[in-house]
C-alpha cells in the first residue's frame, strides 16, 4: 500500500515537472518567436522601402547621363513605413525587439548604446531612401524653395526611463559629440566603414569632422557639435529633400543653388570656404538662417537634376535648354537624413510636406 502511494506521488510529481517544463518551453518559444518576428518585420520594412525607392526613382550611375522625359516616369511607388523605437529604463526596444542595457551596465555604457541606436537608425534611413544614389524627388512631391520630409523612425523615451535617469544617471539623457561618434564608430554588422563615411560615401566634397580623441589642426574649420540632444523628449529620424532651382541670370541675383555632390554634416557644406552655411543654403539643409542647429543631427548629399528638365550636354550652361525648349534651370536637391525633435517637425518649421 505504501509503495503504491509513493509511486502515485512520484507520478504526480513527475507530471508536474513535465507540465512546468512544457510551459517554460512554450513561453521561451513564444518570446523567441516574437523577437524573431519583430526583427524580420523591421527588416522587411527597411528592404521594401529601399527597393521601392530604387524602382520609383531614377538611379544615378557614375558617368551616365540620365534624361527625364515625362513618358518615362516610373510606374512604381514608395512602399515605406515608420519604425518605432521605445526606450525603457532596462532596454532599447526597436520594433518590439529588446536590446538590453545589461543588468550591471554603467551610465557610460548605457549612453554608448543609446548613441549607437541613434546612429544606426540614421544610417538605416539613409539606406531606405537610396544612400544618395537615387532621385527620390521623382517619387514624392517637391516644391521650389521648400523641403519635403519622410519619417523613417520615431525614438520614444518612456516616462519611466526619463524619471529613472533624471534621478539616478542624469548624464545618460544627454548625447554629446555625436558627429565625432559618427566619424569614429563603424556601421554594423559589416563594420567596414564609419557612420560618417557611409552617409557621405558618394559626396565629392565633405566637411571636416573631428574624430574621437583626435587633436584639431590649425586653420581647419571643423563641424560644430550640436549643443544638446536630450532624450527627455521624442525624436524623429527624417529623410528630407529640399528643392533648389538656379534660374537663368542667377548671377544677377535670381538665386543660386548648392553645388552637386556636396557632402553635408551639421550646418556645414563640403567644398565651401565659409562654414557653417547661412541663409537659404542653411535652411535647405535643415539649419536656421544664421547657420545654427542646436538640437539635432544632419548628414547628407546634394543631388543633381530635377523632374523632366535635365539639360543633356548643356546642363552646366546657363541659357537655352534644348531638352525642354525653354530657359535653362539647373536643379539641385539637397538630401539629408536628420534627427529632429518630433514636436518641432510637427509644427512645420522646416517641412512644407510631411510623409
Amino acid at each position: 500500500m505504501l509503495r503504491r502511494r509513493v509511486a502515485k506521488n512520484a507520478q504526480v510529481a513527475s507530471a508536474t515537472v513535465l507540465a512546468t517544463f512544457a510551459v517554460a518551453v512554450l513561453i521561451l518559444f513564444l518570446v523567441v518567436f516574437k523577437i524573431t518576428t519583430s526583427v524580420v518585420r523591421a527588416q522587411d520594412i527597411v528592404q521594401a522601402c529601399h527597393l521601392s525607392t530604387i524602382l520609383s526613382s531614377w538611379q544615378l550611375q557614375k558617368d551616365i547621363l540620365v534624361t527625364n522625359w515625362e513618358i518615362m516616369d516610373s510606374p512604381f511607388f514608395l512602399d515605406c513605413k515608420t519604425i518605432f523605437t521605445e526606450i525603457t529604463k532596462d532596454s532599447i526596444n526597436r520594433a518590439e525587439f529588446p536590446i538590453s542595457f545589461g543588468k550591471d551596465a554603467t551610465p557610460e555604457q548605457k549612453k554608448e548604446k543609446l548613441k549607437d541606436a541613434v546612429m544606426q537608425q540614421m544610417a538605416e534611413c539613409w539606406y531606405m531612401y537610396g544612400q544618395g544614389k537615387a532621385k527620390v524627388q521623382q517619387a514624392v512631391e517637391t516644391e521650389e524653395g521648400k523641403t519635403t520630409c519622410i519619417v523613417c523612425s520615431e525614438i520614444i523615451p518612456t516616462k519611466e526611463f526619463v524619471e529613472d535617469m533624471q534621478k539616478n544617471s542624469p548624464d545618460v539623457l544627454t548625447l554629446d559629440k555625436m558627429y565625432a561618434y559618427a566619424a569614429s564608430n563603424n556601421v554594423p554588422p559589416q563594420n567596414s566603414k564609419s557612420y560618417l563615411d557611409y552617409m557621405l560615401e558618394n559626396a565629392k566634397t565633405r566637411p571636416d569632422v573631428l574624430r574621437e580623441g583626435e587633436m584639431s589642426k590649425p586653420g581647419v574649420n571643423y563641424v560644430v557639435e550640436p549643443t544638446k540632444i536630450t532624450l527627455d523628449k521624442r525624436y524623429s529620424v527624417v529623410f528630407a529633400i529640399a528643392d533648389q532651382t538656379e534660374h537663368l541670370f542667377a548671377l544677377l541675383g535670381r538665386g543660386g543653388v548648392i553645388k552637386a555632390d556636396t557632402g553635408i554634416v551639421g550646418c556645414n557644406l563640403g567644398g565651401y570656404g565659409e562654414n557653417p552655411a547661412k541663409g537659404d543654403f542653411a535652411e535647405a539643409i535643415g539649419c536656421n538662417k544664421d547657420g545654427t542647429n542646436k538640437d539635432g543631427l544632419i548628414f547628407g548629399k546634394v543631388i543633381d537634376g530635377g523632374r523632366h528638365d535635365e539639360l543633356l550636354s548643356w546642363r552646366n550652361l546657363p541659357g537655352f535648354n534644348l531638352a525642354t525648349g525653354g530657359s535653362a534651370e539647373l536643379k539641385r536637391f539637397p538630401m539629408t537624413v536628420r534627427l529632429v525633435p518630433t514636436d518641432e517637425m510637427v509644427k512645420g518649421d522646416f517641412c512644407s510636406r510631411l510623409y
